[in-house]
């Protein structure tokens, strides 16, 4: 038995269009997401002490610095992939919504305003080189943006939550906007599902 399955996307393949057509992100699920988990679980098929514990726990930097370097990158590279995706699958959402009061209360504090954080969290996903992630993550210092490479998460490397995260590798936008990696970060913003940024806010409080 397989201790990881791949999440049914409940939105639907269309969630995104016309930013991100029903043929990509149909790719993008059933065949990147996917692929990462079959991997995971060959990976947990063989250890006891892996496939006991969930996605977020696995690829927790306490876990990492248990096991060798070769597990470790493994378990990032296709643990991340199958958190990253559920993630930001979830985040996703046909009609448009605004931020709600924990995530306003968080920016208030540490960026001024909604308008000043969606240009931070911009700015950072389009300079970052190379495929990778960026994050919205509640750390030691407050409400931070980060970005990683390849499937990391920044639970690899500290104790934080993330709340929010953007997908930039190239089979994300690729299809629908080539190398315009911009026009698809400009355009996300009007998908995300800020109700569930506020869930994840919740799960923060009780880490």
């Amino acid at each position: 038995m397989h201790p990881f399955k791949l999440p049914q996307l409940e939105v639907g393949y269309d969630v995104c269009e016309p930013l991100i057509s029903k043929e990509a992100m149909k790719l993008h699920h059933q065949k990147h997401h996917k692929s990462y988990i079959d991997k995971l679980n060959e990976l947990a098929h063989k250890d006891d002490f892996l496939r006991e514990l969930d996605i977020e726990k696995l690829i927790s930097k306490e876990t990492l610095d248990k096991v060798d370097e070769k597990t470790a990158e493994k378990i990032r590279n296709f643990g991340g992939g199958h958190f990253n995706h559920t993630m930001f699958f979830n985040l996703l959402i046909k009609k448009k919504s605004n931020p709600g009061k924990m995530m306003l209360s968080l920016i208030k504090k540490d960026f001024g305003n909604i308008e000043d954080f969606i240009e931070n969290f911009k700015e950072e996903s389009n300079n970052h080189f190379g495929s990778g992630w960026c994050w919205a993550i509640i750390g030691k210092t407050g409400l931070e943006i980060k970005t990683t490479k390849n499937q990391d998460n920044p639970v690899n490397f500290e104790k934080c939550k993330p709340i929010f995260g953007i997908d930039l590798w190239e089979h994300t936008y690729y299809l629908d906007h080539q190398n315009r990696k911009k026009e698809y970060i400009d355009g996300i913003f009007d998908y995300i599902n800020w109700k569930e940024v506020e869930n994840y806010i919740l799960e923060a409080e009780n880490v």
